[in-house]
């Protein structure tokens, strides 16, 4: 089963340096803390092409129109796309995906 979930655009303005909204983002224990219907967080070994690496996961549960309840352990990988986009991508054992993207810019203002 496949979980369909529609898009969210979410923009603030944040008066910051792009170095320190970078490396906030970077931090996937902070991030983590702050995503929404979280009940469980811990660290899974995962193997692939490059070896075995260590990654954080994340266990999600929520319920959707009072019928139907949604809980799913997903393993987190971060993505520096560029210097102004990150992504985390949310991927479960059994074939759901969250891919949630972190963009953003500076503001040039001139006195």
């Amino acid at each position: 089963m496949y979980i369909y979930m529609d898009s969210y655009l979410v923009e603030s303005d944040i008066q910051s340096r792009s170095e320190s909204i970078l490396s906030v983002l970077k931090d996937v224990d902070l991030m983590l803390s702050y995503f929404p219907y979280q009940v469980e967080r811990g660290k899974k070994t995962v193997k692939d092409s490059l070896g075995e690496h260590v990654k954080p996961t994340i266990t999600l549960r929520f319920k959707r129109f009072g019928l139907f309840t949604f809980k799913d352990v997903f393993v987190v990988d971060i993505r520096v796309q560029t210097h102004y986009m990150i992504t985390y991508i949310l991927k479960s054992e059994r074939g759901n995906l969250f891919d949630i993207l972190f963009t953003f810019k500076e503001s040039r203002v001139t006195s």
